[in-house]
């Protein structure tokens, strides 16, 4: 399944910098310069991208709908916005944390360029949906994110994606021998949330800031 070849590609890798790549999205000729020069020059930064672009079947940008706050592809296929996390690179770690949690929508940043070092820290890529948010929460946890304002990650949409990928079908496509339910790998989310605080080297204070985000999370 996914999960199994996150984990194996990390397993393999030996830089100091470490980056997933999914076979079908596109990066800008400058992503890799811009993303590695942030890592560089800030060692308070865990992980570095650039904004996004999303793009149809055969690349052509799909355009946002300012008034319906949505994008909108030719097929007529609508994709909620993403920009709605704005501090994530916040030097105060439970303000990243609360972020992710609660005004996050996709998590394309997972595709950014990552600090090895930190990235050995957290649990890595689960093999259940939604544990990129986890592993998202864990990074914010560590180090701030540096996110380029130029759109140089270009995100492929498939005509027919769902907007809503909490189905069976996400779950064995993370793992295909998963006999578990949707609202149970939802469960293990809102777990992984709470296994990163407790590991957090952060203050007790902080740690009860991330625990009400959670909190207010699950009662959404």
């Amino acid at each position: 399944g996914a999960a199994a070849n996150y984990g194996r590609v990390y397993e393999l890798s030996t830089a100091p910098y470490f980056k997933w790549a999914a076979g079908d999205d596109i990066l800008g000729p400058d992503f890799l310069d811009i993303c590695v020069k942030a890592l560089d020059d800030d060692q308070s930064t865990v992980l570095a991208t650039t904004e996004l672009q999303l793009i149809d079947d055969i690349g052509t940008p799909v355009p946002f709908h300012d008034t319906l706050t949505e994008y909108i592809a030719g097929a007529g296929d609508r994709y909620r916005p993403v920009k709605e996390a704005r501090n994530l690179a916040s030097p105060v770690a439970h303000q990243r944390f609360a972020d992710i949690v609660l005004h996050m929508i996709w998590y394309y940043q997972i595709y950014g360029v990552i600090r090895a070092e930190a990235l050995a820290k957290t649990s890595l890529h689960g093999s259940y949906p939604g544990s990129e948010k986890v592993l998202m929460a864990e990074l914010a946890l560590l180090g701030r994110y540096y996110i380029a304002p130029e759109p140089l990650f270009f995100n492929r949409v498939h005509s027919g994606h769902p907007t809503n990928p909490r189905t069976e079908g996400a779950v064995t496509y993370m793992d295909p021998k998963a006999h578990v339910g949707v609202k149970f790998a939802e469960g293990r989310v809102v777990q992984g949330y709470l296994r990163a605080i407790s590991r957090a080297p952060i203050s007790a204070g902080q740690k009860m800031a991330c625990l009400w985000a959670v909190v207010r999370k699950v009662s959404e």
